[in-house]
C-alpha cells in the first residue's frame, strides 16, 4: 500500500459482526477514530442480504420503521422491526427468526420455524404493499420456509389428511401441502429475495452447508435434508438461493419470488462504487472471513468494487481463516482484532473495544505506508 499521509479520505462500509455489532454500530466505532486521526470519512454500512440489511436500507429506500410482535424462531413473542416505503416493504428474516434471536445453548433448527418472517410479510400486505422485499441471511431455520407459507395460509398434512405444525421434526410425515388458503394478494404483489448466499437447496453444496452453524447436530443433517426434499422438488430447487434461510429462499421462489444478490442491491444503494473511487482508502468488517465471505458475501463482493477503482480495501475481522495469499488474490488486506486467544464469548462481549484498537493499529499502518 502506498503512503497515504495523514489527510486520508476513508470510505467506511463494515457489514455487522453477528451477534456483537451491527453495522452501523462498527462504522460508527470505525468513524470515530477515522476522524480522532484527522481524516475524511464518508460512512455506507452494508450488509448481503443477511443481518443488518434493513438498516443498510433504512435511508436509501425511504423506509419507516414499524414493530411487529411475533413468533421468534423457537415460538415465543419477540418485537421485529418491518421497513415500509412507498408502496413497497422490506422484511429482514433476522429480525424474527435470526440466529442471534437464540442462545447458543437453545440453538435447535429442527424445531426453529419462520412463522414470524410470513407474519411480518403478511403485515407488510395489510399496510398496502405492493412490492415486497425479503433479506435472508442470519436466519436460525431450517423449515424450508414453511412457517412462511403455513403463516401466509398454507397447510402441511400427514398420509391421513392430519395438519403438522411448520417444523422439520413434525415435518418428517409430510404427505402433502395444501396451498388452496394461501392469501391471495400473494398472486397480485412483487416479491424480491435478497439472498446472502447463491446456493440451491438441495445437496452438499445447497442448505446444508449451513445447518451445522444453526445448531444442527451431524446426525439431524439427513432429516433436515429430507423435509427440505418433501417440500420442494425440480426447477424450484435449482435456483441459486433457494437455500439461503434454510431453504425460505425455496419457499419464496415457490410464491414467484425473484432472487437477487442482496449485496447488489445494497451497493447500488449507497453508490459505493463512485464513492470509492473517490476514496483514498475503503475500511470494512465483519465477524468472520472465510472461505463462504468469498463467495458472495459483502466483502468479496467490495473487494470486487475496490479493484475497478483501484482503492485499497482493508478488513478488520473478528477472525480471519483465509491465507495471506488467498485473500491477496480476491483484493483484500485484512486484520483480526481480536488480540489474543480468548473465548468466543469475550471476543463477542469486547468487539466493540477491539474494533476500535484494531482500527487505530491499521490506520497507523496506513499513515506510514506499512
Amino acid at each position: 500500500m502506498p503512503l497515504l499521509g495523514d489527510d486520508v479520505r476513508i470510505l467506511i462500509a463494515p457489514c455487522s459482526f453477528k451477534e456483537s455489532l451491527t453495522a452501523n454500530a462498527a462504522a460508527r466505532v470505525l468513524a470515530r477514530v477515522a476522524r480522532a486521526r484527522g481524516h475524511r470519512v464518508e460512512i455506507a454500512p452494508v450488509a448481503d442480504g443477511g443481518e443488518g440489511t434493513l438498516d443498510a436500507l433504512r435511508e436509501p429506500f425511504g423506509l419507516r420503521l414499524r414493530t411487529v410482535v411475533v413468533p421468534g424462531p423457537l415460538g415465543a413473542p419477540t418485537r421485529a422491526r418491518l421497513g415500509i416505503g412507498k408502496g413497497s416493504a422490506l422484511v429482514e428474516v433476522a429480525e424474527a427468526a435470526g440466529l442471534s434471536r437464540v442462545p447458543m445453548a437453545q440453538r435447535d433448527p429442527m424445531r426453529a420455524t419462520t412463522v414470524g418472517v410470513g407474519m411480518l410479510v403478511r403485515r407488510a400486505l395489510d399496510l398496502g404493499a405492493a412490492h415486497v422485499f425479503v433479506a435472508l441471511g442470519g436466519s436460525a431455520t431450517v423449515d424450508g420456509g414453511a412457517g412462511l407459507l403455513w403463516a401466509l395460509g398454507a397447510r402441511f398434512l400427514d398420509a391421513r389428511g392430519r395438519a403438522l405444525a411448520p417444523t422439520p421434526r413434525a415435518l418428517g410425515a409430510l404427505a402433502r401441502v395444501d396451498r388452496s388458503g394461501l392469501d391471495p394478494r400473494l398472486a397480485r404483489v412483487r416479491l424480491t429475495a435478497l439472498a446472502d448466499v447463491r446456493v440451491p437447496l438441495l445437496g452438499a453444496h445447497g442448505a446444508r452447508m449451513f445447518m451445522a452453524q444453526k445448531g444442527a447436530r451431524p446426525r439431524e443433517l439427513p432429516a433436515l435434508e429430507r423435509v427440505l426434499r418433501l417440500l420442494y422438488s425440480g426447477a424450484v430447487a435449482r435456483v441459486p438461493g433457494a437455500g439461503a434461510a434454510g431453504g425460505l429462499g425455496a419457499a419464496l421462489v415457490s410464491l414467484g419470488a425473484r432472487v437477487v444478490p442482496g449485496i447488489d442491491v445494497v451497493l447500488d444503494a449507497h453508490d459505493v462504487e463512485e464513492r470509492a473511487a473517490r476514496a483514498d482508502l475503503v475500511l470494512t468488517g465483519e465477524g468472520h472471513l472465510d472461505a463462504q465471505t468469498l463467495e458472495g458475501k459483502a466483502i468479496a463482493a467490495l473487494a470486487r468494487v475496490c479493484t475497478r477503482t483501484r482503492t485499497p480495501l482493508v478488513a478488520l475481522c473478528g477472525s480471519v481463516a483465509l491465507s495471506a495469499a488467498r485473500l491477496t488474490r480476491a483484493g483484500v488486506i485484512a486484520l483480526p482484532i481480536v488480540p489474543g486467544p480468548c473465548t468466543v464469548e469475550r471476543a463477542l462481549r469486547d468487539a466493540a473495544s477491539n474494533l476500535e484498537r484494531a482500527a487505530h493499529t491499521a490506520l497507523a499502518l496506513v499513515e506510514t505506508g506499512r
